[in-house]
């Protein structure tokens, strides 16, 4: 039984989880659901999964289980089962279901930023909490220091082979 936050709410991870059949590439196509869980986590694992999320990392994923996504699935095997290379077959089945649910159970991933919890309005509006992203820090530029008047090379003689210029020390 899955118990990370990410892949444990999916029914079809779970399913996947306990046996057969596993998730694996397309066609015909899998749980979109599930797969942009899957996806989430190997980006949070730092795989580069740039075509399944052509928006950019931190947005949705496109939820197809293609060639990128099989293959970063096998690049996470290979790291998990190292040595093993019967795991190494790019599904999601039991055994990479679970390290991926420990990994991402080891390593939550926390809320950078200031929460703001907004409680429940009349009727069936829920409760909800905000993540307020916390403000970019400007990143410094180098200073320059002053000209200190020193020369930095020194020219060669004339007709000299090696380079026209070498460092004074």
């Amino acid at each position: 039984m899955l118990k990370s936050a990410l892949l444990a709410s999916n029914a079809r991870l779970q399913q996947a989880s306990n046996g057969p059949p596993s998730i694996r590439k397309r066609p015909p196509d899998d749980d979109k659901d599930a797969v942009q869980r899957i996806q989430k986590a190997l980006s949070r694992f730092g795989f580069k999964l740039p075509k399944s999320f052509p928006q950019g990392p931190d947005l949705e994923p496109d939820g197809l289980y293609g060639p990128e996504t099989e293959g970063a699935v096998r690049d996470f095997q290979k790291q998990e089962f190292a040595g093993q290379m019967s795991q190494w077959d790019g599904r999601c089945g039991p055994n990479t279901l679970g390290k991926m649910d420990l990994r991402l159970a080891e390593n939550p991933v926390k809320p950078t930023g200031e929460i703001e919890c907004v409680p429940p309005g009349r009727g069936s509006s829920p409760s909800y909490c905000l993540v307020k992203a916390p403000s970019p820090t400007p990143i410094p530029y180098p200073t320059v220091g002053k000209a200190t008047g020193k020369r930095l090379h020194k020219p060669l003689s004339v007709g000299s082979t090696r380079p026209k210029r070498r460092l004074v020390r």
